[in-house]
């Protein structure tokens, strides 16, 4: 997801994420942590989603973050339907790494939704 201001599709994307989960658990990669707390922080004023630890009024380590949501996900008390996120960054570190992979074109799936 990409920091922008149609705010009407973020939600529209949350209502989809929300729908997901009755299929899985969907994980979200944000372009930037500036926008991953935007977003996030919009989802919960809107009322789509909660956290126990409410906004995020400042930008806060990753992996703080990215704690609060996956404990908030597992908590059924709480209105939080994404799985796990990230941002471009992290996922691109965690998965192909400094050095890159020959990654094969036949693995990479592309959704428009």
């Amino acid at each position: 997801m990409t920091g922008h201001n149609n705010w009407k599709l973020h939600r529209e994307t949350y209502r989809k994420l929300s729908d997901l989960r009755s299929h899985g658990m969907p994980v979200v990669v944000f372009d930037s942590r500036a926008s991953a707390y935007e977003i996030i922080n919009h989802w919960i004023r809107s009322g789509l989603a909660e956290l126990p630890s409410g906004t995020f009024d400042s930008e806060p380590r990753l992996d703080w973050a990215r704690e609060h949501t996956e404990d908030a996900f597992k908590n059924d008390d709480v209105d939080w339907d994404i799985r796990e996120w990230a941002t471009t960054d992290l996922a691109w570190r965690a998965t192909l790494g400094p050095n890159g992979l020959d990654l094969d074109p036949e693995f990479v799936t592309s959704l428009d939704w």
